[in-house]
């Protein structure tokens, strides 16, 4: 239910200023970084807690190596933590 109402407010948010709609590559980023997170999350066997928190590592790797993090987020790490380009 939660994603169904997080899609609604992008549809919705998307109709009213077309300037925020995301650009398809970053869509499909995400998308293909959340599908091992789900699956981990979802089936894993694992506990709550633990599942919860080897899908978010997954993700966040994910993220980072498709470089789909966003520049005002990227901006927020340390210089000496970022990775040139």
């Amino acid at each position: 239910s939660e994603a169904a109402l997080a899609a609604g407010l992008l549809f919705t948010l998307v109709r009213g200023h077309p300037e925020f709609r995301p650009p398809a590559g970053i869509v499909a980023k995400v998308l293909f970084a959340a599908a091992p997170a789900v699956v981990i999350a979802l089936l894993s066997g694992l506990p709550s807690l633990a599942a919860a928190l080897l899908a978010l590592a997954a993700y966040a790797v994910l993220i980072a190596l498709t470089r789909a993090i966003p520049a005002e987020v990227r901006d927020l790490i340390p210089l000496r933590l970022r990775r040139p380009g």
